[in-house]
């Protein structure tokens, strides 16, 4: 599970967002399709109802001026949750973050065919005023959110950035999907390569982009951006490897010349090269 979080300024713009249409591949999806509010925690109603209830109870503490809490949360590909269970994900969000109290909606959007997702958005501030969601360590949080979930409901696990890792974890080897793959497309080509350019162009055409400089970087068809010495492949590595392949190239093609040599027909009548018995 990947959760993001937002605080922002104004509901108005957020709400819009969570429950209005949404155009994809050029057409507008209808709200009822997309848009599913699974749960509602100390308020009701319709989009313009909600935007003002939140705002009358973020007017009671004017000096905070990003009174918006915005969670989304996106699970892997292949992985489904029902509606009771994310409502039961939104009552721990909310004892997890510190909002249970507070006004706040679960809307569940249908706009991907890959990956389902939640968004939750909650009002920072209390009904009395005085009491303010924390933001601070918000990312440690979401991360350590996320964490939770995946062993309750089992699903996959995705390891927490490596700044909020202790120092022993930060030493294992971290499980990416997306960077194993990377690595793959990158053997593969290198194992058949005879120049850099040639490299590049085979990389080109598995819609990797290759950048060289001082050292090299690969970025893959999602824009994921990683250095080779991060996949075991540095610019030193790529070239002496490909320096191999033009020796190995260069070492078949002279075994094959001395071979045809020797099997080419003698220029003396009744004989020929080859074994005799």
């Amino acid at each position: 599970m990947i959760g993001k979080l937002m605080i922002g300024k104004t509901f108005k713009g957020c709400i819009e967002y969570c429950l209005s249409d949404k155009r994809i591949a050029g057409k507008r999806q209808n709200t009822s399709d997309r848009v599913g509010i699974l749960h509602y925690n100390y308020c009701f109603g319709d989009k313009k109802s909600l935007i003002r209830d939140f705002n009358n109870v973020a007017a009671l503490n004017p000096k905070q001026s990003k009174p918006v809490f915005h969670l989304s949360l996106s699970l892997g590909k292949g992985e489904y949750l029902n509606d009771i269970d994310w409502v039961t994900v939104s009552e721990q969000a909310a004892e997890h973050f510190g909002f249970e109290k507070n006004q706040y909606l679960l809307i569940s959007h249908n706009d991907t065919q890959l990956h389902q997702h939640i968004h939750i958005v909650a009002n920072r501030i209390g009904f009395e005023g005085k009491t303010t969601v924390s933001d601070s360590n918000s990312f440690k949080k979401v991360a350590d959110f996320c964490r939770k979930l995946e062993l309750k409901f089992n699903l996959q696990t995705v390891l927490n950035p490596k700044k909020f890792l202790s120092k022993g974890d930060r030493m294992i080897p971290r499980n990416d999907e997306r960077k194993n793959v990377l690595a793959d497309r990158i053997r593969r080509c290198l194992s058949v390569s005879l120049s850099l350019d040639d490299f590049k162009s085979r990389l080109k055409k598995e819609n990797v982009i290759v950048i060289t400089g001082r050292g090299i970087t690969f970025i893959d068809e999602k824009k994921m951006q990683v250095k080779g010495s991060d996949l075991k492949f540095p610019l030193s590595k790529i070239i002496a490897v490909i320096n191999k392949n033009i020796q190995v190239k260069q070492e078949k093609e002279k075994q094959n010349q001395k071979f045809e040599e020797y099997w080419k027909p003698s220029d003396e009548p009744g004989r020929s090269r080859g074994f005799s018995m």
